[in-house]
């Protein structure tokens, strides 16, 4: 398996205008934290035109998650 990578100085700063989005927000969570789906790596897909925020709700996702179940980690 490949390395798990705990950070995301990579990614763009945080926008100081990212609002709601909550909906997909709810969508990753349940996904990554259901023990129904498959064991192991998850994968899943944001796609979307240029800037319409999939980089912000990853980031968002993250932020709100490090420290949660060891899953999202």
């Amino acid at each position: 398996n490949p390395p798990v990578v705990r950070s995301i100085k990579q990614c763009p700063p945080a926008s100081t205008a990212f609002t709601g989005r909550k909906d997909i927000l709810l969508k990753l969570e349940e996904y990554f934290t259901s023990t129904s789906l498959s064991i192991g790596q998850k994968v899943f897909v944001l796609y979307g035109l240029g800037g319409a925020g999939k980089t912000q709700i990853a980031r968002k996702f993250i932020e709100q998650n490090q420290s949660g179940p060891a899953s999202l980690r």
